[in-house]
């Protein structure tokens, strides 16, 4: 082969790893683990003192002092609460953490692309001195995913296997660009693709069993849960009044579940949280018939603007008061 040919494949490929460089660089920022990078090199995501992600306290959320023996609250989700779109201070766990007062410390115990399995897999492995006294379950969409993906059926999730997958495919998955091509490429297909209007009751079947999954390594830890439903952009069950952002969010990682799939799905798993809480006697907070159709406070189909976090902060903390009162003596009364 000729230099001036390979002189243009090397530069093309010159072109994409400085490419990559760049978008890993912005994924960093923004606390996604990156291939380059790791999680924030330059932490920027450290944007107000005080406040994690910050060495040792990987949460965003207040960073207490080492030797802080207030009783914990886990808010235990995914990027709904974890969320880089807005500062560490100004999420749900923050605004939580203020409305509740000095005698408690409410943890963000959130990270982006946690379903409720990750969730379970965490708290079952955390050191004991560090576990709360109460663990809020803020999951759904994540979960879907996953059980999409399985045609409803739950997997056993392990550790350490790589199913196969030789290292080169492996790094290449965990790139951006890899992240974003795939996300870009399977939106458009899904507009295309045969989708199910929904999981049915398999995929109920599947859901509910990671939400006593979580319930029982809770009291396996010693730890209260208190389940939440999930709260969305716009109420029933009709796509046409979806905005392109909000369906652009149901197709963003799988394509072979419809929009009207995604809506059925979020009202049958509230349903389910709402049942199983009964069944365990547990306490529930609604947030999806609290929530749900105020636009305002949504940037996307799930996910809150600042204004959402204020208002699923005060949400949780109402839900929260009586077991806060019966259990610590008064803590979480209105301030």
């Amino acid at each position: 082969m000729r230099f001036q040919q390979l002189k243009v494949i090397y530069f093309s490929l010159l072109l994409l790893l400085a490419a990559e460089c760049v978008v890993e660089l912005r994924a960093s920022g923004r606390g996604f683990d990156t291939v380059l990078f790791g999680g924030d090199p330059l932490e920027r995501s450290q944007a107000t003192p005080g406040y994690g992600p910050a060495p040792g306290w990987p949460y965003r959320s207040h960073v207490p002092d080492p030797d802080d023996r207030r009783p914990r609250v886990w808010l235990a989700s995914g990027s709904y609460l974890h969320d880089v779109h807005v500062p560490p201070a100004s999420n749900a766990a923050s605004r939580l953490n203020l409305a509740l007062g000095a005698e408690v410390l409410v943890v963000n115990y959130s990270g982006a692309g946690w379903d409720m399995t990750h969730n379970t897999l965490m708290l079952r492995g955390e050191q004991a001195d560090a576990l709360p006294g109460i663990a809020v379950l803020y999951q759904l969409t994540n979960d879907l995913t996953a059980l999409a993906r399985t045609g409803g059926q739950e997997t056993q999730r392990q550790s350490g296997t790589n199913n196969g997958d030789d290292f080169f495919s492996r790094t290449l998955e965990r790139t951006t660009s890899y992240a974003h091509l795939t996300t870009a490429i399977t939106a458009r297909l899904a507009s295309h693709s045969v989708q199910e209007d929904g999981l049915g009751v398999q995929g109920a079947t599947g859901y509910a069993s990671r939400v006593r999954d979580f319930i029982r390594a809770c009291r396996e830890r010693g730890v209260q849960p208190v389940l939440c439903t999930l709260a969305r952009s716009t109420g029933g069950q009709d796509p046409a009044t979806l905005r392109p952002e909000e369906r652009r969010n149901m197709f963003r990682y799988i394509g072979n579940v419809s929009a009207l799939g995604w809506l059925r799905t979020i009202d049958r798993w509230n349903d389910v949280l709402r049942r199983v809480a009964e069944e365990e006697g547990l306490l529930l907070i609604d947030v999806d018939r609290a929530l749900t159709g105020r636009r305002e406070l949504f940037r996307d189909l799930v996910h809150f603007t600042e204004e959402g976090h204020q208002a699923l902060a005060e949400v949780l903390r109402a839900g929260l008061q009586p077991l806060l009162k019966a259990s610590l003596g008064g803590a979480g009364e209105a301030k």
